[in-house]
């Protein structure tokens, strides 16, 4: 009996352990499981527990710190820039600059409703040089268009001014005269009018120059025009040449040029060496070609020299035939001509040194000295069409050849807007099912790099991408997957045979009774050892119960 009890007891003991170690298992288990979460959301524990003493975000302050020095420095450099002005205007002060001198600014090329042919356009402004006594100006502009096959030039008057010097928008188609012509009228007559002018009935006249023996590119690679004008202040004109589709396919940039050229001591009419004027195209950095011993006039004679490196932004950003000419920045305003900028005063025309006008502070002339007097420009017929292409999904493979869904066409419409495309409205260009070798594809979407289906035309190309997957063959039925699975038994010459459904039954229960245990981080042997230590436990007190029964 005492036996029994030492066993019983020694039982019990284990039992207590047992449960004590358990306990302690699961404390530290809950523990471990908090200082995990802790590190993995440090942030979120400091900003709870630190929310009075947050620190201010720094990008904040130095957003603050950034607005405020660019305050001060825009401060400072107006206030540089009116110092610099004021001491401009007192040691030069008999040169007054109202702004540049000349603009070409281009437009996108339209095409014609019926399609048969292109416009390429220009906004062409520039305004005189003048002096106080009037003995000494240059009030012409001559504008070189390259000669197209076929083509024609029309120039509207656009902006003049009125009688006290306000610009005035207008829209004046002019008449183009002959310079042979221009002789048998009083000169005034070729100056731009007024808007006063304008409506007591007065011609805008161009004058083509293109015959004029002074040789203004007689050698059939340009047309020539002169402009010519009495009054101060900026004016502006339309200028538009429209070329044949044909010969406009060959053409992506079209480029004029746009120069003072005639210095004269009369103010307004044609000029002329036969009216004693002095052309400044005499001054290599001043001449249309790239220089006086050549007849080079590069991308303005051949249109096709002119490549994207010359253009960014539909504008040009060097000069396509002498390099000295530089190329005034564009405003979008006639009214007021910007200057040049990035001058190199070792190529730059300028007027005031090459003409000391500084010299005679008696008088006062109207220039800019950062200018040259001369600008270049490209009107830009873009051209774009419509790629479709049908791939497998996530790959580039195609499953068919690209269809083109508009061929190459002109971007812009005949009045300047894009015009529209819409793909997918058809089985032609989404088919829902394609068929290779066999197999069936089925769409499932538009693939993430493609261009939305509906939109406006781009330079280049819009490039729709369709992807597919292979459709899905029919699942084998139940029975066909149920096949009877022979075991040899643990009895000699006894076979056992069971359905995989119920094998798979069998599976099913065992791992939902595994789920259903404590996830303690135990292993096997320390739940075995568990059970064992608890029926033990129940077995000593048994024990236990039934030695004080017996005393």
């Amino acid at each position: 009996m005492n036996k029994l009890l030492k066993f019983g007891i020694a039982s019990l003991s284990v039992f207590v352990l047992n449960a004590h170690i358990q306990t302690n298992a699961k404390a530290d288990e809950q523990v471990g499981a908090t200082n995990s979460a802790i590190l993995k959301s440090p942030s979120a524990n400091l900003n709870s527990n630190n929310s009075e003493n947050a620190v201010p975000q720094v990008d904040s302050v130095s957003e603050t710190q950034g607005n405020g020095s660019n305050e001060t420095t825009n401060s400072s450099t107006s206030t540089t820039d009116k110092n610099n002005s004021s001491t401009e205007v007192l040691e030069n002060n008999n040169i007054i600059s109202d702004g540049g001198q000349v603009n070409v600014e281009g437009q996108n090329a339209t095409v014609s409703a019926d399609g048969k042919s292109v416009t390429y356009s220009y906004t062409v402004a520039y305004q005189r040089i003048h002096s106080s006594d009037h003995g000494q100006t240059v009030n012409d502009l001559l504008i070189r268009v390259p000669k197209i096959k076929d083509a024609t030039v029309q120039f509207t008057l656009i902006g003049t001014r009125d009688a006290q010097g306000n610009p005035v928008n207008v829209n004046a188609p002019m008449t183009e005269i002959s310079f042979d012509d221009t002789e048998n009228y009083d000169p005034e007559t070729f100056n731009t009018p007024t808007s006063e002018e304008l409506e007591v009935g007065k011609t805008p006249y161009v004058v083509n120059t293109s015959n004029y023996e002074y040789g203004y590119m007689t050698d059939g690679k340009v047309k020539s025009y002169g402009l010519f004008t009495n009054f101060d202040k900026s004016q502006a004109y339309k200028v538009e040449v429209t070329v044949p589709m044909e010969e406009a396919k060959k053409i992506k940039y079209l480029a004029i040029d746009a120069r003072m050229v005639w210095k004269a001591s009369q103010e307004g009419g044609v000029n002329s060496y036969e009216t004693g004027s002095q052309n400044l195209e005499e001054y290599s950095n001043h001449y249309f070609a790239a220089d006086l011993n050549s007849d080079d006039i590069g991308g303005i004679g051949n249109p096709s020299l002119i490549d994207d490196s010359h253009v960014k932004n539909g504008h040009l950003i060097k000069s396509v035939s002498n390099p000295s000419t530089y190329i005034t920045p564009n405003n979008g305003d006639w009214t007021r001509i910007p200057e040049d900028t990035n001058i190199d005063r070792s190529t730059f025309f300028n007027y005031v040194d090459k003409f000391t006008l500084r010299a005679n502070k008696k008088v006062v002339y109207y220039v800019s000295e950062k200018e040259d007097m001369a600008d270049q420009d490209v009107s830009a017929f873009y051209t774009g069409n419509v790629l479709v292409d049908y791939v497998i999904k996530g790959t580039d493979q195609k499953l068919k050849d690209t269809y083109t869904k508009l061929s190459l066409s002109p971007i812009y419409d005949s009045t300047g807007a894009l015009i529209s495309y819409t793909v997918g409205d058809d089985k032609n260009d989404r088919p829902e099912t394609i068929t290779v070798d066999g197999t069936a594809y089925k769409f499932v979407g538009i693939s993430a790099t493609s261009d939305a289906e509906t939109g406006t035309l781009k330079d280049g190309s819009v490039h729709i991408v369709y992807e597919y997957e292979k459709e899905a063959q029919p699942a084998p039925s139940a029975d066909q997957t149920q096949e009877p699975i022979t075991e040899t038994s643990s009895d000699p010459g006894q076979i056992q045979t069971y359905s995989s459904e119920k094998a798979t039954e069998t599976e099913s229960k065992s791992v939902a009774e595994q789920a259903q245990l404590p996830n303690t981080g135990e292993t096997n042997s320390q739940l075995f050892f568990t059970i064992a230590s608890i029926l033990m436990g129940f077995f000593g007190i048994s024990l236990l119960k039934k030695t004080h029964d017996n005393k």
